[in-house]
């Protein structure tokens, strides 16, 4: 309420992160999420009703990804390669 645009935007439950301000600002984000969601996954973690990660291992049908739209001003920035290089490396 009284948020106004995307970079406001946010729903745990859904594991939702809106968008940034800056150009391109979403690109480490992203890659961070999709590191992470990889990390949880081989250590066995997973979130409980309550959204606190525990140890329990996440369900076999765990289909959470991340996805990152940018425009073509952010194609410019120097953070591209630089994300588009660590999630390769990380196979991501």
């Amino acid at each position: 309420k009284g948020a106004g645009g995307p970079m406001h935007l946010f729903d745990k439950p859904r594991f939702f992160q809106g968008g940034w301000a800056l150009v391109a600002e979403q690109l480490p984000y992203a890659t961070g999420a999709a590191k992470s969601i990889l990390i949880e996954r081989a250590l066995g973690i997973s979130n409980d009703e309550a959204m606190e990660k525990q140890d329990i291992s996440p369900p076999e049908d765990d289909d959470r990804i991340s996805v990152v739209f940018i425009g073509d001003g952010g194609s410019q920035n120097g953070r591209m390669a630089e994300i588009l290089n660590a999630a390769s490396k990380d196979n991501l």
